[in-house]
């Protein structure tokens, strides 16, 4: 994991965040994450979740998948974002595979990579992000072509806003469109409206690890880079959210040091990745160490936090995702059987521990092997 930060860190040129922005009334929340990264208290998966469900998605050779990055629910299908493979298809409700949206290539509706995908839940519209092609496309859920702009800079991840416009986060290279910040606000033809987060021509390498923008009821939430707060975007206001309580574990003074310099020093402090997930009710978000992915769902109205180191070293929370979206009360993520696959060591302590937790789990654990297409995982907070 370790291995992989190095390598995007020495394809990824300079930017960085100074906190500029236009202020509104948002209320705060502090998440005493320090708190619990230090916290002996330990449970089972079982204590506080209930696996609802499973849909192993059944995709054609010629549009593999490794990674659920993003998640669409739409007449009862599956959109499905891997940023890896570039690919964004739909699946039916049981996992078989329906179609592509877009593909690889230089033709008419197709794009040299995918760097995000959003749905326009208002319009029933997926608008598809390529920064290989320079250009934003907006296919309908069948996969019909309708419109194709120029997009004149690079981003990393992309959330659309109530009224259509567009919130990018820059963190790849400087150009004449984002003039060193980076957050762009574009109206739907990509034309940029509005600037966030300036950063000078010294400040410190960032990376698609961490940084984000991600589409919620009020607008959208962003993190710059290694940063210890999650900001709410609305329109032309922005302000802090939620500010995560990091203490000794906070990576401060990372301006103006270059990427090895970070990569050196990263392992002595945790950070927010990138890919965050918010509902009324919840924000779920990852924290990364030593290559190491935490899971922590916050609930603002208790100001109740869980964490899944809290839970047994070989439960079956450590092997699913990040959430990626929401159906009803229900999480979804996806087994994530990196860890596992390579712990010969402890395999069997952790298959011992997740057979107690729940059989389904087990059944789908100890049966993955490498190449295996992801499996969805729906399961929920106890009551």
């Amino acid at each position: 994991m370790a291995t992989k930060y190095l390598l995007l860190a020495g394809i990824i040129t300079l930017t960085s965040c100074n906190n500029s922005y236009k202020e509104q009334d948002q209320k705060l929340h502090t998440i005493e994450v320090a708190k619990k990264l230090t916290s002996t208290d330990t449970s089972s998966f079982n204590n506080k979740f209930e696996f609802v469900r499973s849909i192993a998605l059944k995709s054609p050779k010629e549009f593999p998948f490794v990674e659920v990055n993003k998640l669409y629910l739409h007449n009862g299908n599956f959109y499905v974002f891997d940023k890896k493979y570039s690919n964004l298809s739909a699946f039916d409700s049981t996992g078989n595979y329906l179609h592509s949206i877009g593909k690889i290539g230089e033709g008419e509706g197709e794009y040299l990579d995918l760097s995000d995908v959003v749905f326009d839940q208002k319009r029933k519209l997926f608008l598809l992000f390529s920064n290989g092609s320079h250009a934003l496309y907006t296919f309908a859920p069948e996969g019909r072509l309708l419109k194709r702009v120029k997009i004149p800079f690079y981003a990393s991840s992309m959330a659309i806003l109530p009224g259509g416009d567009l919130a990018f986060y820059v963190n790849y290279n400087t150009s004449e469109a984002n003039a060193m910040h980076n957050v762009l606000i574009t109206d739907p033809s990509g034309s940029v409206k509005e600037k966030y987060f300036p950063y000078s021509n010294k400040s410190t390498p960032s990376f698609d690890i961490t940084g984000y923008v991600a589409e919620n009821t009020a607008g959208a939430l962003v993190s710059p880079a290694f940063s210890d707060t999650i900001f709410q975007l609305s329109g032309a206001s922005i302000a802090p959210k939620y500010v995560l309580n990091l203490d000794k574990f906070q990576f401060k003074e990372f301006e103006n040091k270059d990427a090895m310099a970070i990569m050196q020093e990263l392992g002595n402090h945790y950070f927010l990745k990138s890919g965050y997930l918010e509902t009324d009710d919840w924000l779920a978000f990852t924290l990364v160490h030593r290559g190491r992915e935490s899971k922590f769902f916050y609930q603002p109205t208790t100001n109740n936090t869980l964490y899944d180191a809290q839970f047994n070293p070989y439960s079956a929370i450590h092997y699913l995702k990040q959430p990626i979206a929401f159906e009803g009360e229900a999480f979804i993520s996806h087994l994530f059987t990196d860890y596992f696959l390579y712990m010969e060591k402890d395999r069997q302590k952790i298959l011992d521990q997740v057979q107690k937790e729940d059989k389904t789990l087990y059944n789908l654990l100890s049966a993955c092997k490498e190449g295996d297409n992801p499996v969805l995982i729906f399961y929920s907070l106890k009551k």
